[in-house]
């Protein structure tokens, strides 16, 4: 049998049951917690349940998890993650711990994302899946504590940034600016959408620009993640990122996924004032979509429009 494949941190994305003419984007939360272990100068790897799948037929499934054994016996890790967790994915999330918890044993597999971040569902990793560490929160200091922890050969159990049973932990960054720009592997694999525009296609990219929801809507999961706890990247920053990826990758498109990327209807002008000069002030000329609540909508005026137009701004999605 070949060596296998030493790395301090393997993530497993788990499958995504595609809708019909839909592609699919590595997740920014996965992204951002590989450059924040890079820059505490760990490896990391990704088994990506995307390319593997693109349904959750029986058929589908039972492929996964023959191709899902296969890949996990090729690598040595100290630390599994698997995420983001989602409630569509888990027969998928069922394969993924089974197999996750047989080879490498229950002491350094752990699940995050937001099904884990939300108060109640607990019993689903612990008692369904059988995983025993799950990470609640923001993910990117928890993980480089959990490899330390497990690199001076220590348990999870002593690590206070994990959550398991008995004891729950919801991890925080403050400050959301300083953390570096989310990796983005795959680039060959399509990871970002080519779109058509005026018989042109030009590649697109996800971005977010802010943790947390200022609203606390029941029917919506953000709400229950961490709603009293909303913050913000700067202007700066996100236009910086913006431009990185203009420069790196050729990315002539953004998509921004914050559930409001204008936040406060109260000051909703002076918000579109300062993020559209700061973006226009960079001449990048780049184009851009966003989500928006129909109440800050609503508060919109002439003035507010021509200017995000002017900053590129080509779609805005209400809901």
């Amino acid at each position: 049998m070949n060596e296998r494949k030493k790395v301090d941190l393997l993530l497993i994305n788990p499958p995504f049951h595609r809708r019909n003419g839909s592609g699919t984007i590595f997740p920014l939360g996965l992204g951002y917690l590989i450059s924040a272990a890079n820059e505490e100068g760990y490896t990391c790897d990704v088994i990506n349940g995307y390319s593997m799948i693109d349904s959750y037929a029986e058929s589908d499934l039972n492929h996964f998890a023959k191709n899902l054994q296969d890949a996990l016996k090729t690598y040595e890790p100290v630390l599994v993650g698997i995420g983001p967790c989602i409630t569509t994915q888990l027969r998928a999330l069922q394969i993924i711990a089974c197999y996750c918890l047989d080879i490498y044993g229950p002491e350094r597999v752990y699940a995050g994302g937001p099904l884990a971040s939300i108060d109640g569902q607990e019993w689903l990793f612990f008692e369904f899946l059988k995983i025993r560490y799950i990470i609640k929160g923001d993910g990117e200091e928890a993980v480089c504590k959990m490899l330390r922890c497990l690199k001076n050969g220590r348990s999870l159990e002593n690590c206070s940034c994990v959550s398991r049973r008995g004891y729950f932990y919801h991890n925080k960054v403050v400050d959301i600016d300083k953390l570096a720009f989310p990796e983005r592997p795959y680039l060959a694999e399509n990871v970002f959408s080519l779109r058509r525009r005026q018989k042109n296609q030009f590649l697109s990219a996800s971005m977010i620009t802010s943790r947390g929801c200022k609203y606390h809507c029941r029917y919506c999961v953000s709400g229950n993640l961490n709603y009293k706890n909303f913050r913000k990247r700067s202007n700066k920053n996100i236009v910086d990122e913006m431009q990185f990826l203009k420069e790196r990758y050729q990315i002539k498109d953004i998509i921004f996924y914050d559930d409001c990327f204008f936040s406060n209807p109260q000051n909703i002008h002076q918000e579109v004032a300062d993020f559209c000069n700061t973006l226009i002030s960079r001449g990048l000329s780049m184009t851009w979509q966003m989500e928006i609540r129909c109440d800050t909508f609503l508060q919109l005026d002439e003035t507010d429009l021509l200017l995000l137009k002017r900053a590129g701004c080509r779609q805005m999605n209400l809901g």
